[in-house]
């Protein structure tokens, strides 16, 4: 098996879901993520707060700003660790994620 990083995108841009889709987009994605558990493949999951901090300590100084580190109107949400036998199982469910959460799914394999 192979671990792979789902990773959920939200575009700041984009009005926000109403209180009633939002709703509904928590509740698929908490049944996306029993049904991940009890197929055995999820590792862990989370949201992610939209503010951060970036730390840069290349140099003599450590620099440190507001985040996010990228620019842009997307932003990352959450997250899963999937546990997966093959890139297509984990594509699989990166396609369900997306459709349970109703955001763009971004899927990256660990090295």
């Amino acid at each position: 098996m192979s671990h792979y990083f789902l990773a959920v995108h939200s575009d700041t841009e984009r009005p926000p879901m109403s209180a009633e889709r939002q709703e509904q987009a928590w509740a698929d994605t908490g049944d996306f993520n029993q049904r991940m558990r009890e197929q055995g493949a999820l590792v862990y999951a989370n949201g992610i707060a939209s503010d951060s901090r970036v730390f840069d300590a290349r140099g003599e100084h450590v620099a440190e700003a507001a985040g996010p580190f990228a620019d842009g109107p997307r932003r990352i949400a959450g997250f899963w660790i999937l546990d997966a036998p093959d890139a297509e199982t984990a594509r699989a469910w990166a396609i369900e994620a997306s459709a349970a959460c109703n955001e763009p799914v971004e899927l990256r394999a660990f090295l």
